[in-house]
């Protein structure tokens, strides 16, 4: 809006200027007609003083053509400035245009990434949530796991078996294993998924700055023009 403004100034000021100057031809011009007219007057009066009608008549001819040469010298100058005035509106409303283009751009670019941001929040946040449920779950399983085993275990030993016992921490020792190869390979996954998101968030970043880079340079395009 201010390089709008600024250009609408500029086009009034040499709006202003080209009327101004072409107000001075046109008092020029008169001044000269005003000038050539006296002097033709005097011609006229010497002629009619010497009754030389052919002389009169050839000098009104002449006034009448170069009033007539200057009347159209001065409305080609007024067409032309014109035209240029009407060129310089153009061009002023093409590069309003132009910026505003490039605003819209910039301001949906933006939105856009902002709504990716906290889309991505939004599942880092779910998938956190899910992984700090699903640790709790294997806590608890886990947890129950060991007191059924250790349940067997007293049994095992109540009953003087060894080998039992020993097969029974065994098989304990592997599930356990197992539950904390799958908790950490699940959360692998997870630590990749996030990581995922953020380079997905940092592009729609990078974007964004790219697109606010363009509007900046539009606008001093806009602004130089």
């Amino acid at each position: 809006e201010k390089v709008a403004e600024a250009a609408r100034q500029t086009a009034e000021a040499e709006k202003m200027a080209i009327l101004s100057e072409a107000r001075d031809l046109a008092s020029q011009d008169q001044q000269q007609l005003d000038m050539s007219r006296q002097e033709w007057e005097a011609a006229l009066s010497q002629a009619q003083m010497a009754s030389e009608e052919k002389m009169r008549k050839a000098l009104e001819q002449k006034a009448t053509e170069e009033r007539r040469e200057r009347d159209e010298a001065l409305k080609k100058a007024s067409e032309e400035r014109r035209l240029m005035l009407a060129a310089k509106n153009t061009e002023m409303e093409r590069l309003q245009r132009d910026s505003e283009r490039e605003r819209e751009r910039a301001v949906k670019a933006e939105k856009v990434a902002e709504a990716a941001r906290q889309t991505a929040e939004a599942e880092k946040m779910a998938i956190l949530s899910e992984a700090r449920d699903l640790a709790s779950q294997d806590q608890q399983q886990l947890d129950m796991s060991r007191q059924e085993w250790e349940a067997a275990l007293s049994q095992a030993q109540m009953a003087s078996e060894e080998k039992m016992r020993k097969a029974l921490e065994q098989k304990a020792t592997e599930e356990r294993r197992e539950r904390d190869e799958a908790l950490k390979k699940a959360s692998e996954e997870r630590r990749l998924m996030l990581a995922a998101k953020n380079t997905e968030m940092e592009r729609l970043q990078r974007d964004s700055e790219r697109e606010r880079e363009r509007a900046v340079k539009a606008e001093k395009v806009a602004e130089a023009a």
